[in-house]
């Protein structure tokens, strides 16, 4: 899956869900969490309005409304 393909569906998923962890995304799409993270950076700086922080001691991410 290209990084553009993987940028759109997160934030597809992240506006049906609440949250999602880095955990969570990394599986559905068959990365690293540290790639999800980075993902995540790459929304931000997008103007993609999300917030990360840990739930469960871990890392999770969902759009600020």
């Amino acid at each position: 899956m290209l990084k553009t393909e993987r940028l759109l569906e997160t934030v597809f998923l992240l506006l049906g869900k609440r949250k999602v962890t880095a955990e969570e995304l990394a599986a559905r799409f068959g990365v690293s969490k540290r790639t999800v993270l980075r993902d995540m950076e790459s929304l931000a700086l997008a103007g993609i309005p999300l917030y990360g922080r840990e739930y469960q001691g871990e890392p999770c991410c969902a759009l600020r409304m």
